[in-house]
């Protein structure tokens, strides 16, 4: 599985040495020249539907789960896509090591969302997005950001974001 560029560093973080490792499962969904992806109302961005495998969880029903709930979608076909590493800051002693597995999937049917409270708070909603259209909006977004810690998700989305527009064009 390829990875995308290098470790995605916080701008925060500061030599913390006690790591939570944490693994994600994502799906990258295209069809007729647009991307799924779940925006939110919040923070004006765009992202990849998916999130942490738990506990004991396979990391396929993750990825099935977070899609069901996320963007309102049963999938099929699932094929590693890419990954991507992030190191961010989780207090002063703790980091997380986040690897996000990216998938290639299909649409079989469609299933209710089922955001979860923090979800519905940020205002996630899936839609269907031009690549370009969400490479700008998130370009722009980041380059508002300061020493955000938010900055490392921006960059794992762009990242994903430009391999897909490479794939697909």
């Amino acid at each position: 599985m390829e990875q995308l560029g290098g470790l995605i560093l916080s701008k925060t973080f500061k030599n913390q040495t006690k790591c939570n490792y944490r693994l994600a499962a994502r799906a990258v969904i295209y069809q007729n020249g647009k991307v799924l992806l779940i925006h939110s109302r919040f923070y004006d961005d765009y992202t990849f539907p998916g999130g942490g495998v738990e506990f004991g969880e396979e990391e396929y029903h993750a990825l099935v789960r977070e899609c069901q709930e996320e963007a309102g979608v049963i999938i099929e076909n699932v094929r590693l896509f890419c990954k991507t590493v992030e190191k961010r800051e989780l207090d002063e002693e703790a980091y997380m090591l986040q690897e996000s597995h990216f998938n290639l999937c299909d649409i079989k049917d469609s299933c209710p969302l089922k955001l979860e409270d923090y979800e519905i708070e940020l205002g996630y909603e899936p839609v269907w997005m031009d690549i370009d259209e969400a490479i700008l909006n998130n370009e722009h977004k980041r380059s508002l950001l300061n020493e955000d810690d938010y900055d490392g998700v921006l960059e794992r989305e762009l990242r994903v974001l430009y391999r897909v527009k490479e794939l697909y064009n």
